[in-house]
């Protein structure tokens, strides 16, 4: 049924992002960090011409910004996530040998797929 996909795809989408946040955590061993950006975030400086503006009391100068951004953290390894709950999803063979049962095995493989893209 539709609610059936709609759980299969929610349920490999949630295992993908618990996967991620686990290794970013260093909770797992399978994984580990995502690689770092090569470079950095784009200037807010494109939303003012001066490349500064203030908000209620908050100053914020985009260039200073951008000359002081290092990235310190372990990002999500989304990619690796996504490859490890496939192997934990995807199961065994089907259970059965009839048409019916392998052709659910296939709709669930690929509701699995789409919840993990």
């Amino acid at each position: 049924t539709r609610e059936q996909a709609f759980v299969y795809a929610m349920s490999a989408a949630a295992t993908v992002w618990r996967l991620a946040r686990g290794c970013a955590l260093g909770n797992l061993a399978a994984c580990s960090c995502a690689t770092p950006p090569r470079r950095e975030p784009p200037s807010p400086s494109a939303l003012t011409a001066s490349g500064s503006f203030t908000t209620k009391s908050v100053s914020f100068d985009a260039m200073s910004a951008r000359n002081s951004f290092k990235w310190g953290g372990c990002g999500d390894d989304v990619r690796s996530a996504s490859r490890l709950a496939k192997r934990f999803l995807q199961g065994s063979s089907p259970p059965g040998t009839g048409s019916t049962a392998k052709f659910m095995h296939a709709v669930n493989m690929h509701n699995n797929r789409a919840g993990r893209r």
